[in-house]
C-alpha cells in the first residue's frame, strides 16, 4: 500500500482476507511458569522442515496454555475453524491464533530435534519450550473496535478506504501494517495527528485528502499483507523504532486489558 505521506519508503502490498476475527485479550495480572511444553509436526510434500518447526512450536505453546489453564478461553474465539474450511480463511484463522499466543507468553527455553521414523518412514520436527504464560486479566467486553468497508481482493493500484467505528468508548487509535520485510505506523503520521475518537461514531480513513494505494511489488500473481488496528483508551503512543509483530505485540501487552480493543484484517492484491 503506498501512501504519498510515505515519501521513498517501499509500497506496502498487502491483500487481506476481509473476515472480522475477534483478537484474544489476556495480559499480565499473574504469571505462570509452565515446562516441557512440547509440539511435533511432520515434515511432507507440502511442509519444508522449517515450516514444521514452526508449527510444532506453535502446537508447544498451545500445550503451555493447557499447562496453564487458559487455553479453552483463547481457542473459544476460533474453535469452529479447522483446516477444511476456506484455505484463505484458514490462514487468517492460524496467523491470529500465533499472535494472540505469542502475545501472552515469553518463551524461556526452547529445545528442537529432528526425528526420523524407519517405520513410517516419515520425518518429523519436535519442539518442547518453557514459558511464562500471563493470565486472568479481566477485559472490558463493551469496548470493541469495529471496521467496515474493506473489501477481499483488490487490483493493483487500487485506493484504500475503510470506516472505523469505537464502540461504547471514547478511544486513541493507532493502524499498523505489515508484510514479509516488516511494517510500519500507517496512522498517526506526520499529516495526520493523533486524535480522540468518540464512542459510537463513524470515522473513514484516510483523511485531509489523503490516499492509500495499494501497489504490487513483487512478479508473484497475489501479495498479502496484515492490517492491525489497536484502539486505547489512553493515548499511548507506539515509540519503538522497527514495526515487527514481535515490538507491536510487545506495546500492545504493556496497555491492559480492559484499556485496549484490537482488529487484525488481512487483504489481497492481484494484477
Amino acid at each position: 500500500m503506498r501512501k504519498t505521506i510515505f515519501p521513498g519508503r517501499k509500497p506496502v502490498s498487502l491483500l487481506w482476507l476481509a473476515c472480522m476475527l475477534p483478537f484474544v485479550s489476556l495480559s499480565a495480572q499473574k504469571e505462570v511458569k509452565v515446562q516441557g511444553c512440547t509440539g511435533v509436526w511432520v515434515v511432507s510434500d507440502d511442509i519444508t522442515p522449517r515450516q514444521a518447526e514452526e508449527k510444532a512450536l506453535m502446537e508447544a505453546r498451545k500445550e503451555a496454555l493447557r499447562k496453564a489453564g487458559v487455553f479453552e478461553e483463547v481457542f473459544s474465539a476460533f474453535g469452529q475453524v479447522s483446516e477444511n474450511d476456506n484455505s484463505n480463511f484458514y490462514e487468517v484463522y492460524s496467523q491470529v491464533n500465533a499472535i494472540a499466543i505469542g502475545g501472552m507468553m515469553n518463551v524461556t527455553d526452547r529445545k528442537v530435534r529432528t526425528i526420523w521414523d524407519p517405520r513410517t518412514e516419515t520425518l518429523s520436527k519436535e519442539v518442547t519450550i518453557g514459558a511464562v504464560v500471563r493470565v486472568n486479566e479481566q477485559t472490558d467486553r463493551e469496548f470493541v473496535l469495529e471496521l467496515t468497508g474493506v473489501g477481499n481482493t483488490y487490483k493493483n493500484g487500487d485506493g484504500l478506504s475503510f470506516n472505523i467505528r469505537s464502540r461504547n468508548r471514547d478511544a486513541y487509535l493507532t493502524i499498523f501494517w505489515f508484510d514479509e520485510d516488516g511494517g510500519s505506523v500507517v496512522f498517526p503520521n506526520e499529516l495526520e495527528a493523533s486524535r480522540l475518537f468518540l464512542a459510537d461514531q463513524e470515522y473513514t480513513f484516510p483523511g485531509n485528502g489523503l490516499k492509500y494505494e495499494l501497489s504490487k511489488v513483487t512478479r508473484k500473481p497475489f501479495e498479502r499483507i496484515n492490517l492491525m488496528m489497536i484502539a486505547t483508551r489512553q493515548n499511548i503512543p507506539y515509540t519503538d523504532q522497527k514495526v515487527t509483530f514481535e515490538s507491536v505485540l510487545k506495546w500492545v501487552y504493556s496497555i491492559p486489558a480492559h484499556e485496549r480493543a484490537t482488529v487484525l484484517q488481512m487483504l489481497q492484491i492481484t494484477e
